[in-house]
């Protein structure tokens, strides 16, 4: 079982920390990262089979199909430098994921899904990068999560 993550990046090269970071995602999950390609352009690698190769480029609607319940968590890498990309590109990023939406929500607390939460941990440990939530309807009438950088100044 898989899900989707997609998302649109208005930008067609990436920072150097960008780069620096997402590479020590990949280095932090090398046991599932196959086949990698990583330059100022695109981010390219291969997981858990039967799921989609991640590609991550700044072209219009872009998406992975991931599982998030697979042996080796391909999800985890995937998710963790989506987020990246949110931190560093802010409102030139938009991020979507079957993981954010109802389905995957816990119904009581509307509490982003364990998946999610873990990566969100991981995330702000790592980079000691953190996110809001803010709660919206998509054009299903669905409760969708959208996670917003908080930006921390000196």
């Amino acid at each position: 079982m898989g899900y989707l993550h997609y998302w649109e990046l208005e930008r067609h090269t990436f920072t150097d920390e960008f780069i620096k970071e997402a590479a020590f995602v990949i280095a932090d999950n090398v046991d599932v990262v196959k086949e990698l390609e990583i330059n100022e352009k695109y981010i390219a690698f291969n997981g858990w089979n039967g799921f989609d190769r991640f590609i991550f480029t700044g072209n219009k609607d872009s998406y992975c199909k991931t599982g998030i319940f697979s042996p080796d968590n391909y999800d985890k890498p995937i998710c963790a430098i989506l987020l990246l990309a949110v931190y560093h590109f802010g409102e030139s990023m938009h991020l979507e994921s079957d993981g954010l939406a109802t389905i995957h929500i816990e119904p009581e607390t509307k509490r982003v899904s364990k998946p999610w939460k873990e990566v969100l941990q991981y995330v702000k440990e790592t980079f000691n990068y953190q996110f809001q939530r803010e709660y919206y309807k998509d054009e299903v009438d669905q409760d969708r999560i959208k996670l917003i950088p908080i930006y921390k100044t000196n």
